[in-house]
């Protein structure tokens, strides 16, 4: 390189005079190209960026003095030029407004942000940084005051939004929400430029640090959420009216469903607020329609239909009051009303009747709440505390419950051989044999709810000894599991009798059985035996 060549290389990054009108004029025509000319929309190619690039540094170090407040006048003048423009465009056009507006917005856009990248040095060294701000007064310069100049992008987005959408806005507006009416009624529109149109506000938006969601939250958000109570308001209080809670209920999930999926063109944090306006109009308006059903749907074990209640209650606070409170009083009611119609018949069965009509019962509401309400925790104690209160209902005549020793019995004949085993097997419906363990949760499930518990403690305890010492029991086995069962509900101090009982009978047979092997080795068989344990 010779040295000529590098002297000129070396001062191209000194300050120099520069001829600014001329210089504008290169500048302009690319930035015209870049902003006007469909072909060259966006970045331009790096053979044509690179001497405009060199031309924004020059203006911006010329010497004596840099043209900065210039250059920024002459760039505001620009897209106020172009924007004038693209108003008279979309002000002649008389069909779908909003979708050419969208067109030119979206090639304006992109125009700005191919023109801020030209300008790199400008944005990066001539723009305020925050208001009151100072501007570089060029390369080795010292700071001068002036006033607030930004960025390219800055100038383009403040242009269009004052002299383009800002004189739109009600029709831009009004058409975007009719786009979302239409496709609420159900017609077949794309949403496609509620998108483009929430992208344009927010970018607008962003003209305002630390407030960039002001213009869309105002202009686009605060209508639509009007619109919507207004649009659903109407809709929930006919359909109620006209096709009742049930074909609601229905309705109002799909609808929710739709509206989610609908809010996904909208900015995120519209989301949040969209669906707590449909929880208070779509859920909360009418609680109390819905509630009322409810006891309908518990009364017909309607369970999609409990569940599509449910899942509207659970959007709101406190939904679940009067549902709660109905489903208690359906439990305890169906509850009583089996075991007042086992009641009759001989005394003999009454346990095996009234203990299997409580654990049907029980039965029933636990596939209610687990196909309604979820197992949620809430309707799981209402469960238990109406089981609770039909395990301890007194008699007729005022003395205390039977259930603990109904219950016993039930144990007794549940875990017995002979033929009232095959009676118990009947009554629950099951073959005993498969469906043993079954049966035995299902007891400690209704145990758990007996407050006399020391009274099932003493029927049992006698029964249980009964069936040891006749050899009556259907499997040593079934016993351990009920006993451990009751040991998980009541602990180890409370079945350490019923479990010494057991060792004890085992102790006894091992025992009998070594002694009955020694006689045989000295004398033959021996009438004492594995039988002694059935005789009297």
């Amino acid at each position: 390189m010779s040295r000529s060549t590098m002297s000129r290389s070396g001062c191209a990054l000194c300050p120099r005079a520069v001829d600014f009108d001329s210089a504008w004029a290169a500048l302009e025509c690319g930035l015209r190209r870049v902003v006007v000319s469909p072909a060259v929309r966006g970045a331009p190619a790096v053979v044509e960026a690179c001497p405009l690039m060199e031309r924004v540094y020059e203006c911006c170090t010329a010497a004596p003095a840099p043209y900065i407040a210039e250059l920024h006048a002459r760039l505001r003048a620009f897209f106020e030029a172009h924007t004038d423009q693209q108003f008279d465009v979309l002000r002649a056009h008389t069909s779908d407004l909003l979708e050419e507006y969208l067109r030119l917005w979206e090639a304006f856009a992109a125009g700005c942000e191919g023109c801020h990248r030209l300008f790199r040095y400008f944005n990066m060294h001539c723009v305020t940084k925050d208001t009151g701000g100072y501007c570089c007064g060029g390369v080795g310069g010292s700071p001068q005051a002036a006033p607030a100049m930004h960025d390219v992008v800055t100038i383009g987005l403040v242009a269009w939004k004052q002299r383009v959408y800002s004189k739109l806005r009600p029709h831009l507006i009004e058409a975007t929400l009719d786009l979302v009416r239409a496709d609420r009624d159900g017609d077949a529109v794309s949403l496609h430029p509620i998108a483009r149109m929430v992208d344009c506000l927010v970018l607008l938006g962003s003209i305002r640090k630390n407030r960039e969601l002001d213009l869309y939250q105002d202009d686009l958000e605060f209508p639509l959420l009007r619109d919507t109570v207004t649009y659903y308001t109407v809709e929930s209080s006919q359909l109620i009216v006209h096709n009742g809670v049930t074909a609601y209920l229905a309705r109002a999930e799909s609808r929710i469903a739709e509206e989610y999926g609908r809010a996904k063109r909208l900015e995120q944090s519209s989301l949040s607020k969209l669906l707590k306006l449909l929880n208070t109009v779509c859920v909360e308006g009418h609680k109390n329609e819905i509630s009322r059903e409810c006891m309908t749907y518990l009364r017909d074990r309607n369970v999609d239909a409990l569940g599509r209640a449910y899942r509207l209650l659970a959007r709101i606070d406190d939904g679940f009051g009067a549902v709660l409170a109905a489903t208690h009083g359906w439990i305890v009611t169906t509850a009583r009303a089996s075991v007042v119609a086992a009641a009759p018949g001989t005394a003999d069965a009454l346990p095996q009747r009234v203990v299997a009509a409580l654990i049907t019962a029980r039965r029933d509401a636990c596939s209610v709440v687990r196909g309604a309400f979820y197992d949620n925790p809430l309707f799981v104690a209402e469960l238990d505390r109406a089981c609770h209160a039909v395990a301890n209902d007194p008699q007729l005549d005022g003395s205390p419950s039977r259930t603990p020793e109904l219950l016993a019995r039930y144990c007794d004949t549940l875990l017995r051989k002979g033929s009232n085993r095959t009676a118990a097997a009947a009554a629950t419906a099951d073959t005993l044999e498969s469906k043993l363990e079954d049966r035995i949760a299902e007891v400690v499930s209704l145990f758990k709810y007996i407050d006399e518990k020391d009274v099932f403690l003493k029927f049992y305890s006698k029964l249980l000894a009964r069936r040891l010492i006749l050899g009556a029991s259907v499997s040593d086995d079934a016993e351990r599991s009920l006993i451990a069962g009751l040991k998980n509900v009541c602990g180890f101090e409370y079945v350490n009798k019923l479990s010494r009982m057991l060792s004890d009978m085992a102790v006894s047979a091992d025992i009998c059985d070594q002694f009955n092997t020694l006689l045989h080795s000295r004398t033959g068989p021996h009438p004492l035996g594995k039988g002694a344990r059935s005789t009297n």
